[in-house]
């Protein structure tokens, strides 16, 4: 059943660019909504709330916005290369339809975010949708001190949403080149992921000239 509902989703994959929009959407009116609410008989402060809400939130979809454009044009571009080198005659539309599938991931991630605020009962803002964010990263799951500092920006980088974009990935690329999902993980890490790690040495390159 699973199975048939992934393959409908693969066969609209339009959806998902939906599914992104109307959860961020979503955030904003529940966040404008929360203010409204809570300085009810404040206008001026709700005034100003409203404001500052409305640049932090902008400024988190923007940056959003800019990672997930890059991911895309990464994706297209290492898998791309990796599918010419290893011989397999996959059109680049293909291509972006499996990447575009994978961006799932993020939905998923945000809707997650979404019910955890609204049934933990959480102030319902930027800041707290961005704190639930950074508890996805995985610097969250290692003892900092005991980290090279080489591999912290990685970890810093590097979330959970991630994690399923991968592994979603991989499973698309099994579709395509008809492997098994390991050796599509294997072709996954190879190819997209060699990508990523250029991007990684590229902004430590970066964060250390700029330090």
């Amino acid at each position: 059943m699973v199975i048939l509902y992934w393959e409908t989703l693969k066969n609209k994959y339009w959806i998902i660019p939906f599914l992104i929009i109307s959860i961020f959407i979503l955030e904003y009116h529940l966040i404008m909504r929360y203010i409204e609410m809570a300085f009810l008989y404040n206008e001026e402060i709700k005034k100003e709330v409203l404001a500052e809400e409305k640049v932090n939130f902008y400024m988190n979809i923007t940056e959003k916005g800019v990672l997930t454009f890059l991911q895309l044009i990464v994706g297209v571009l290492c898998l791309n290369i990796g599918l010419l080198y290893y011989k397999h005659k996959i059109k680049i539309s293909k291509v972006i339809k499996i990447i575009a599938v994978s961006f799932i991931s993020l939905a998923i991630t945000q809707y997650i975010i979404v019910f955890t605020l609204l049934f933990k009962n959480y102030v319902f803002t930027t800041s707290n949708i961005e704190n639930i964010e950074n508890k996805l990263y995985l610097t969250n799951y290692f003892e900092e001190s005991n980290i090279s500092s080489y591999l912290i920006l990685p970890l810093q980088t590097f979330n959970i949403t991630h994690l399923f974009f991968f592994l979603i990935l991989a499973y698309e690329i099994s579709t395509i080149i008809h492997k098994n999902y390991f050796k599509s993980l294997l072709f996954t890490f190879k190819t997209y992921g060699v990508g990523v790690v250029l991007w990684f040495v590229f902004a430590l390159i970066m964060e250390m000239n700029f330090n």
